[in-house]
């Protein structure tokens, strides 16, 4: 639209006085049910009607999709016209149960829809093109993955893996996936731990690997205190269940206390026979 709305701002500079009027719907009918030819078998033309195909006046917003050999599409023209099904059981048994949602205009293969117009049927690379070009095209925004299946279909195309292939098409494309807004919210509802006593409670995690220290020191311990948020952290050389033990001993026990609970991810460290008994 943007397209188009330059060019008339470029021809109305071509004439003395330009006025633009409003048409209401009510007079709008002929033209509205020309328009809508376009959309339809060629069968269902009314007598009288004369219509003329014209390209768009603005090259760059006019979308060509190029025909190729091969693709699920010659397998089912190959059947309408010649009667030859492929050797494949399954797919055959496909063919016949589906040939009479197709049909062949002007040696295309066309969908029948539930909307009655046709769709035109897409091979592999056509298909492509065609989700390129709605998604990211020159009038192109970016839209899911659901959004842009249906645009397919309004625009008048068809494959049978058209939801996977949006699916597949979004999920590669770089800006979604740099600026698209995406739920962060847990997959389970979140549990709040209370603590009423300072210094009682504690969570430990180890991180790393780091890049070495001195000492060859790569890992980090850390607990933090729930109440207070108090933190200790102490660098290791090696992450084993005696250096756990270490580190709950001199950093909490001696100076804060016994704990009443100790909170870890039961890795290896924290969930073995030493460290419970040790507990």
């Amino acid at each position: 639209m943007i397209k188009y709305l330059a060019e008339a701002r470029l021809m109305t500079t071509r004439f003395r006085r330009c006025t633009i009027t409003k048409v209401p719907h009510s007079e709008n009918t002929q033209a509205d049910a020309l328009a809508r030819l376009t959309s339809s078998c060629v069968t269902d033309t009314p007598t009288g009607a004369m219509v003329r195909t014209i390209g768009p006046s603005i090259g760059p917003t006019m979308m060509t999709v190029d025909q190729e050999d091969g693709g699920w599409t010659d397998e089912i023209l190959r059947f309408k016209q010649a009667g030859v099904l492929p050797e494949d059981k399954a797919t055959a048994r496909r063919i016949r149960r589906t040939k009479s949602w197709y049909c062949i205009i002007d040696g295309r293969l066309y969908r029948r829809g539930f909307s009655r117009p046709l769709l035109r049927c897409l091979n592999p690379t056509e298909a492509q093109t065609t989700l390129a070009e709605i998604h990211e095209g020159i009038c192109g925004d970016h839209v899911g993955a659901r959004s842009l299946a249906h645009m397919v279909l309004r625009q008048g195309y068809y494959w049978p893996t058209l939801r996977k292939d949006a699916q597949a098409y979004v999920q590669n494309c770089e800006p979604c996936q740099k600026h698209a807004r995406f739920q962060h919210k847990p997959m389970v509802p979140l549990t709040t731990v209370d603590c009423a006593w300072p210094f009682a409670q504690w969570g430990m995690d180890l991180l790393g690997p780091f890049p070495p220290a001195s000492g060859q020191r790569r890992f980090l311990i850390v607990g933090v205190d729930y109440l207070t948020k108090w933190l200790e952290a102490e660098p290791l050389a090696s992450i084993t269940e005696r250096q756990v033990e270490g580190f709950v001993w001199k950093n909490i026990i001696t100076r804060f206390g016994l704990p009443r609970t100790i909170i870890t991810d039961n890795g290896t460290q924290f969930n073995n026979a030493k460290f419970k008994i040790f507990c």
